[in-house]
C-alpha cells in the first residue's frame, strides 16, 4: 500500500480496499477525494508511465516506490489500484451506474469516523479472504456465513479494541442465528480456566432446547430434543465450552445449580481415581458430543468427568482433567490474576459466544498460517506486555454485537505467590525426584524424575518431556553433574546399588562409562573439584570403604582410607575447601566422623568420638558441625577439638541445615534462623534446607 505516500496529512475519508484476483491473489484498490491527493500536476507527470483509454474514459499508469498503479478520476475521488483490469471493472460500473447492494450502505451507515480507522467486510467472501492472507490457517466454519460485517477500531497506548455488528443475509440461516431468541448469560467458564490454558470459548444460553432447534437447523437435520437422554442434562445447564490446554481439550458445563448431582442423569461406572480430593469419574460409555453441539464442539470421546461446585467438566483422558484439578487446587487459574482484572474491564460480563487466545499462540498460529513470504515479518511481532486478546458475539433481533480486544498488561509483582508452569502425568509413579539439574543450553533449570519402572525422565523448564531412558535399578540419592569435557556441557552422574552412570545432555552415556561394580554401592555417588577446575574425582562408597574415581573412569590409586574399625559408612562423603586446604568429611557409625586429606589420610585426630550424626556435617563459623545422636549441636575444629551445645529448642526429632554462617534447626513446629524462632503450623514438615 505504497500509494499511501501520497496522501495529504489531512482529517479525510480514505478506503482502501482489498479484491480477490486470480487464485491467490489480492489486489489494493486507494479511494479518497482529489483534494487529498498532495501530488501536483508536474509530479504525476513525472510519475506517470503511460496513458490509456477504456470506455472512452482515461487512465494512467503511474510508478510510486517503484510499484505501478493504475489510477483515474471518478467524479472528485481519485481511484488508485494495482491491478489493471479491476481499474477498468471501476470503470465501466461507474459508467453503468451500479452500485453495491444496500446492505453494504447500511453497513457504512453503522460506522464511528471518530474512532482509529474502520473495517468493512463481505463476510460470504471472508473465507476466500483467509485463504489468501492465511494460506495454511485450518479456517472452519465456511459455509453458513452472509452478509456484511462492520466496526470501529480504536487504539491507544495499551489497548486495541474493536466495536462492531455482524449483519447477516435474512434469508440464510447463519452461523450467528444459532444463537437466535436465546438471551446471553454470564460466561462463567473463565473461572476454571488455568492461566497456561491456549484458549478458551464459552456459549451462553438461557434456554438449550431452543439453541438445541437452532442447532438443528444449522446442521440440516431433524429436532428432537427427546431423542437422546445423554444430553438430558445440558437442559440444567446455560453455559458450555471447550478449553484448549497443553496438548489437548476439555469441555466444560456451567450448570443452574451446584446442588445438580449430574449422576442422576448420565451413567458411569463410579470413580475410576480420586486426585487431589477429588473424584475423577469413568462414564459406562463415551459421549459424542458433537452429535448434539455441533459446530460449537469437537469433543466426539469424553470418557470422564469431574463435577466441581456448580462445574462440570469433561475429558477424553483423565489426564486433561487432572490439569485442571491441578491448577484449580492451585489457585492458578485466569480469574486469579490481578492482570487479568485489566482485560476482563475490557470485555463485558455477558455474551453468547467469548473466545479468549493467549497472545502467544495467536502469534504462533498466525506465524505457521502465513505465506512463507511474510513468515519472518510475522515472527518479529513485538507482543511484550500482551497477554490475551478477547472475542464476544451477542445476539440481537436481526444482527450481532462484535467485541474483540487486545490490552496490554501490568506485570504486577506477588509476593508469595507460586504459579504452575506446566502438567506432566507419567505411566508409572514417581519414586525419586524430581530434582532439578542445570541446562547449560538454556542457561536455566530442567527436571529429573524417576518412576517405579526405573525410567529416567528429564523434563523442560516448560514441562516437555526431553527424553526417557531406562535404568537398571532405583537410583542413590541425588543426581550430580560435571564438566567433564570442561566445555561448559554438563553431564549427569548418578549411581545404582551396582552402576556408576554418566549421561549426555541427550541422555545417552559417556564413554568409558558405565561402570559395574561387583559389590554393592551403599551410598549415592559424590563428585570433588579441589580447585574448582573441573578435574574431577568421583566418591563411591560400598559399606565401610571408599574408593575415588577419575572423570576417565579410572580408579584413583593415590587416594587411600583406611577405615580401621571397619564402620559403615552412612552418609556420603563431603569435600570441604577452607583457605588453601582441603577436607574430605567421611561419617561412619563405629567411631563417627573422619577428617581425610585429597590422599585418605586422616587429616584431623578428632579428639573425642561423634558417632550417630544423623545429620549431614557442614562447614560453619569455622568448625564442622553437625547434630549427634545425643541431639546435641556437635562441633569440630581443624584442631579435632569437640565442642557441644543444646539447640535453643530441644526434642526428639532434630533437623539441621548450615552455610558457613547461617545454622537453622527444626524441633517439631519450631525453626530457628539464626538464634531467631518462628513457630510453624502443626504439621509433618521435611528437613530444612537453605537456597540462595
Amino acid at each position: 500500500i505504497e500509494s499511501l505516500s501520497i496522501l495529504k496529512n489531512e482529517e479525510k475519508d480514505v478506503f482502501i480496499c482489498y479484491s480477490p484476483t486470480g487464485e491467490s491473489e489480492l489486489a489494493v484498490t486507494l479511494l479518497t477525494p482529489l483534494s487529498n491527493i498532495s501530488l501536483s500536476a508536474e509530479e504525476l507527470e513525472s510519475k506517470k508511465k503511460g496513458t490509456f483509454d477504456y470506455l472512452d474514459h482515461k487512465y494512467m499508469e503511474i510508478s510510486i516506490k517503484e510499484t505501478s498503479y493504475y489510477a483515474t478520476q471518478l467524479d472528485s475521488l481519485w481511484v488508485a489500484t494495482d491491478n489493471k483490469l479491476l481499474i477498468e471493472s471501476n470503470i465501466k460500473e461507474y459508467q453503468n451506474n451500479k452500485r453495491n447492494n444496500a446492505e453494504l450502505y447500511e453497513s457504512i451507515q453503522a460506522l464511528d469516523n471518530d474512532q482509529s480507522f474502520s473495517v468493512l467486510l463481505n463476510n460470504k467472501k471472508v473465507p476466500d479472504l483467509f485463504e489468501r492472507l492465511l494460506p495454511n490457517l485450518d479456517n472452519k466454519n465456511k459455509k453458513h456465513i452472509s452478509g456484511w460485517s462492520s466496526g470501529d477500531f480504536n487504539i491507544d497506548a495499551s489497548t486495541i479494541s474493536f466495536d462492531g455488528v455482524y449483519k447477516p443475509t435474512d434469508s440464510i440461516f447463519d452461523y450467528t442465528h444459532i444463537f437466535n431468541n436465546s438471551i446471553a448469560q454470564k460466561n462463567e467458564l473463565i473461572k476454571i480456566t488455568p492461566t497456561k490454558a491456549k484458549s478458551i470459548t464459552s456459549f451462553t444460553y438461557n434456554n438449550f432446547e431452543q439453541l438445541s432447534r437452532n442447532l438443528a437447523l444449522y446442521n440440516d437435520r431433524e429436532f428432537d430434543f427427546e431423542a437422546d437422554p445423554t444430553f438430558e442434562f445440558i437442559g440444567e445447564t446455560n453455559e458450555f465450552g471447550e478449553i484448549e490446554l497443553d496438548t489437548q481439550k476439555v469441555l466444560a458445563f456451567t450448570l443452574l445449580s451446584e446442588e445438580i448431582d449430574i449422576a442422576d442423569y448420565i451413567d458411569s461406572n463410579g470413580v475410576a481415581e480420586t486426585f487431589r480430593d477429588i473424584s475423577i469419574n469413568k462414564l459406562s460409555d463415551p459421549i459424542d458430543f458433537t452429535t448434539e453441539l455441533k459446530p460449537l464442539t469437537t469433543i466426539d470421546n469424553a470418557s470422564y468427568y469431574i463435577q466441581y461446585y456448580e462445574f462440570l467438566i469433561f475429558g477424553d483422558n483423565t489426564n486433561s482433567l487432572k490439569s485442571i484439578i491441578s491448577s484449580l487446587k492451585n489457585e492458578d487459574i485466569l480469574t486469579e490474576n490481578e492482570w487479568f482484572d485489566e482485560i476482563s474491564d475490557e470485555i463485558a460480563n455477558e455474551s453468547n459466544i467469548l473466545h479468549i487466545e493467549s497472545i502467544d499462540e495467536i502469534t504462533k498460529t498466525l506465524t505457521s498460517a502465513v505465506s512463507p513470504d511474510y513468515t519472518s515479518d510475522f515472527k518479529k511481532t513485538n507482543t511484550k506486555g500482551y497477554r490475551l486478546a478477547a472475542l464476544q458475539l451477542t445476539a440481537d433481533n436481526d444482527f450481532t454485537h462484535l467485541h474483540y480486544v487486545v490490552s496490554k498488561t501490568k506485570a504486577a509483582k506477588i509476593e508469595g505467590k507460586v504459579n504452575q508452569i506446566a502438567n506432566v502425568f507419567l505411566d508409572n509413579e514417581i519414586t525419586n525426584g524430581p530434582q532439578l539439574v542445570k541446562n547449560h543450553l538454556t542457561k536455566g533449570m530442567d527436571a529429573l524424575v524417576q518412576d517405579a519402572s526405573n525410567q529416567l525422565t528429564l523434563l523442560s523448564s516448560a514441562g516437555k518431556i526431553l527424553w526417557q531412558k531406562n535404568i537398571d535399578s532405583p537410583i542413590l540419592g541425588r543426581v550430580q553433574q560435571m564438566d567433564i569435557y570442561r566445555n561448559g556441557r554438563k553431564q549427569l552422574v548418578f549411581n545404582t546399588e551396582n552402576v556408576l552412570h554418566v549421561l549426555d545432555r541427550k541422555g545417552k552415556e559417556v564413554a568409558p562409562f558405565p561402570i559395574k561394580f561387583e559389590k554393592p554401592i551403599t551410598q549415592p555417588v559424590a563428585i570433588f573439584d579441589y580447585d574448582n577446575n573441573r578435574k574431577y574425582r568421583i566418591a563411591i562408597v560400598q559399606n565401610a570403604s571408599m574408593s575415588l574415581y577419575d572423570q576417565k573412569g579410572k580408579k584413583v590409586n593415590g587416594f587411600d582410607f583406611s577405615n580401621r574399625d571397619k564402620g559403615s559408612i552412612n552418609q556420603v562423603p563431603k569435600h570441604v575447601r577452607v583457605g588453601s586446604k582441603d577436607y574430605i568429611l567421611v561419617n561412619e557409625n563405629t567411631n563417627g566422623l573422619h577428617v581425610l586429606s585429597r590422599t585418605g589420610k586422616e587429616r584431623v585426630k578428632i579428639k573425642k568420638k561423634t558417632q550417630g550424626a544423623d545429620n549431614n556435617w557442614f562447614w560453619y563459623k569455622n568448625a564442622f558441625t553437625s547434630l549427634t545422636a545425643d541431639n546435641l549441636i556437635t562441633q569440630v575444629n581443624t584442631k579435632g577439638n569437640v565442642n557441644k551445645v543444646k539447640p535453643i529448642k530441644s526434642g526428639e526429632d532434630i533437623r539441621i541445615d548450615a552455610t558457613s554462617k547461617t545454622l537453622v534447626t527444626l524441633t517439631e513446629n519450631t525453626l530457628t534462623i539464626k538464634g531467631k524462632k518462628v513457630n510453624l503450623d502443626y504439621g509433618l514438615y521435611t528437613a530444612p534446607k537453605i537456597f540462595y
